[in-house]
């Protein structure tokens, strides 16, 4: 064999061992498979064009199992500071009985208490500046109670476009504790996705297939 065709054959092989190799850590560390999804709509972009860092038409983004990873809601990551893909919190891909999985962000988690009532102790600290004595960015009934809320529950200043969404907590089936969830476009989602139609309830933690992880524009 010639020198020049050995050194082909050796650096093809490092190649082919590399993408194995890397195909295989990805799958481990996701344990999902596959191990990426692929972006259909506009619902997760901030404006017109392609960002990077930002969820986009046509993306691929790689995927990990909830096993894998926590999840943590806008609210949580308002407080905490936490951000992915340009807005706190995470990014959820989650099942729907019709119609294709949806990848949007998780903003608030919601316990039932069994008795018509809700609690979402995240709240809490859901204020001006993150702390639990600052200026209230939500309110729900009279008395803002976060661990026993009914009616219409309102969220301030949500995301980069400050978005202002509510719903009407008596809508939803009170046996199923879950994420309020919603797209980070401030044009095409305004709304929680429970509100828009895009899921008719809160996602439950078994409707959640995976948790974004990469953008690959």
């Amino acid at each position: 064999m010639k020198k020049d065709t050995r050194n082909f054959v050796i650096v093809l092989a490092v190649l082919v061992a590399i993408l194995v190799g890397g195909n295989i850590a990805v799958r481990e560390s996701s344990g999902v498979d596959p191990p990426f999804t692929v972006v259909e709509s506009q619902s997760m972009q901030h404006g017109n064009g392609s960002e990077i860092g930002i969820i986009d038409t046509g993306d691929m983004v790689l995927v990990k199992s909830p096993s894998k990873t926590d999840i943590v809601s806008y609210v949580e990551g308002y407080h905490s500071g936490y951000r992915s893909f340009g807005e706190y919190g995470s990014v959820i891909v989650y099942e729907r009985s019709v119609g294709n999985p949806v990848i949007h962000r998780a903003i608030l988690w919601l316990e039932s208490n069994g008795d018509g009532t809700w609690s979402a102790e995240s709240l809490k600290y859901y204020t001006d500046d993150g702390s639990e004595t600052g200026i209230r960015m939500w309110n729900c009934g009279p008395y803002n109670d976060y661990l026993n809320m009914s009616g219409t529950l309102k969220l301030y200043d949500v995301g980069y476009a400050g978005k202002i969404v509510s719903i009407n907590l008596d809508t939803l089936d009170n046996g199923r504790s879950g994420y309020l969830t919603m797209g980070d476009n401030a044009v095409t989602n305004r709304g929680f996705d429970q509100v828009i139609g895009v899921y008719g309830d809160l996602v439950a933690v078994e409707n959640i297939k995976s948790v974004a992880w990469v953008e690959i524009p």
